[in-house]
C-alpha cells in the first residue's frame, strides 16, 4: 500500500496559520500538527483547545525549536547558552538563526531543552502519546551533535521522526546568493533568501549536514536504532504550491512508502501577525498553499493513485 501523510508545521502562535491549519483539517486535506510550544501559555492552550475540537480527527507532534519563542525549560538560567538575555528592549528569547553561533550552545542545554518541549506538549494532549517529532529549519536534522541528541530522545521517548531526507534533496533555508540556489526535480526554485545571511560560519555548517548523503546516512542511522520515520518528506510545495506538485508526488510513491506532504497553510490577515518574530512577508503564499490543497479534488486524486492517509504512528 503507499501512504501519505499531509502535515502542518508552526502551529500555535499564529493565528493566521491557526486558522489555516484548522480549515484545513476541517476539508479533511491535513491530518496531522507539528506544533510550537514555546510562546507563552496561550501558545499550549491553542494546542489543548485543538485536540479538544478535533479528537483522533488530528495528530499532534512537536515543532521542536531553539530559533523561535523562548526556552520551555525552568528555570531558564539552567538552559542560558541558548538563549538571550532578557534586556530593556526585549524578554527573554531564543538567538536567531542569524546570529547562532552553534559551537557556543552548550549540547547538555539542547536535550534538556528538547526534553522540555516534549513534557509541555504531553502535559496538552490527554494522555494522547506525541504523534511525532520534527524542528523548525530543520535545526535537528542538519547540524550532527543535534542530529544525536534528536535520536537518543526519540528512542529514550518512543517518538517518530520526520525523516532527514526530502523528496527533493533540497531545503529552502539552506538556500542564498552566495551559497547557490538549487533547483527541485518539480521545476523552479526551491530556496528564497537564507535566514543564516548574518552568519557565514553557521550557514556553511547545516550546508554540508544537508548533503544528500549525509541525510540518507541519518536516516538509516535512526531506522537502526529501531525509529520510525517516512520514506521522505515533501519540502517544494512550500512557497510554489500547484496541483502539478501533488499529482507529481502521488504518481511517485512507490508500494510500501509512506511520504510526508510537508504543508505552511494559513487564512485570514497576517499583515500585523509578527508577535511570534515572524516577518509578515513570510506568511505571504500561505493561503494559496491551502486553496491549491481544498481545490485539486484530493480525495479523487488519492483514489485514482491508489494512496491512503495515514500518520507518523501508523507507519
Amino acid at each position: 500500500m503507499k501512504k501519505i501523510i499531509f502535515n502542518a508545521d508552526d502551529f500555535g502562535p499564529s493565528q493566521f496559520i491557526n486558522d489555516g491549519i484548522c480549515e484545513g483539517i476541517e476539508k479533511e486535506v491535513i491530518n496531522s500538527v507539528s506544533a510550537f510550544v514555546t510562546f507563552g501559555q496561550e501558545n499550549l492552550d491553542n494546542i489543548k483547545k485543538l485536540k479538544a475540537k478535533f479528537g483522533d480527527r488530528v495528530k499532534i507532534g512537536l515543532h521542536f525549536t531553539l530559533t523561535a519563542g523562548a526556552p520551555a525549560h525552568q528555570p531558564r538560567e539552567a538552559v542560558s547558552s541558548i538563549y538571550e538575555k532578557a534586556t530593556a528592549a526585549f524578554e527573554d528569547r531564543f538567538w536567531l538563526f542569524s546570529s547562532m553561533n552553534l559551537k557556543a550552545v552548550d549540547l547538555a542545554h539542547v536535550e534538556m531543552e528538547l526534553n522540555a518541549q516534549l513534557d509541555a506538549l504531553e502535559d496538552q494532549l490527554d494522555g494522547e502519546p506525541i504523534n511525532h517529532l520534527n524542528s523548525h529549519q530543520g535545526l535537528l536534522t542538519f547540524y550532527r551533535p543535534y542530529w544525536e541528541i534528536c535520536k537518543r530522545v526519540a528512542v529514550q521517548r518512543n517518538i517518530p521522526l520526520r525523516n532527514p531526507v526530502s523528496f527533493e534533496y533540497t531545503h529552502p533555508y539552506l538556500s542564498d546568493r552566495m551559497l547557490g540556489l538549487p533547483i527541485t526535480r518539480l521545476g523552479g526554485k526551491a530556496g528564497i533568501q537564507s535566514v543564516f545571511k548574518g552568519n557565514l560560519k553557521t550557514a556553511l555548517k547545516l550546508k554540508k549536514g544537508a548533503n544528500k548523503k549525509r541525510l540518507k546516512r541519518k536516516a538509516q542511522e535512526a531506522i537502526g536504532w529501531g525509529i520510525s520515520m517516512p520514506s521522505n518528506y515533501v519540502i517544494s510545495y512550500f512557497g510554489q504550491a500547484s496541483e502539478e506538485i501533488i499529482e507529481l508526488v502521488l504518481s511517485e510513491i512507490k508500494d510500501g512508502e509512506t511520504v510526508e506532504f510537508l504543508l505552511h497553510p494559513g487564512r485570514g490577515n497576517y499583515e500585523n501577525d509578527n508577535d511570534w518574530g515572524v516577518n509578515p512577508k513570510s506568511l505571504m503564499g500561505r493561503e494559496n498553499e491551502l486553496d491549491v490543497l481544498l481545490n485539486c479534488g484530493l480525495a479523487d486524486l488519492l483514489t485514482r493513485h491508489e494512496v491512503e492517509m495515514t500518520d507518523y504512528r501508523n507507519l
